[in-house]
């Protein structure tokens, strides 16, 4: 798995970067895609697999400008995703 995930801003997707010795999840800009779950997808597989072995700490910031309700339904599954984290770490989302 990589230290490291990130996925740069376009007009239409937020800049995202998970790095994993920081301990910093950041996911900001705007996310107004037409097809919200395939920009959200690799997100999510990353995840899954960090999951397995996570540090103790992480910190999840949300600098979003704007994002449509498409959008606003991956970001609530990834609320929902942080929340098995809870288990193994302390999770703080800004």
């Amino acid at each position: 798995m990589p230290e490291r995930l990130y996925i740069p801003q376009t007009d239409d997707t937020p800049e995202m970067e998970f790095d994993i010795e920081k301990p910093s999840f950041t996911i900001s800009g705007r996310a107004f895609p037409e097809n919200a779950h395939a920009t959200f997808i690799t997100v999510f597989r990353w995840l899954e697999e960090y999951k397995k072995n996570p540090k103790p700490l992480m910190i999840v910031d949300f600098k979003l400008i704007g994002y449509n309700t498409a959008s606003a339904k991956q970001i609530m599954k990834l609320i929902i995703l942080l929340k098995e984290f809870l288990e193994k770490s302390e999770v703080i989302i800004n």
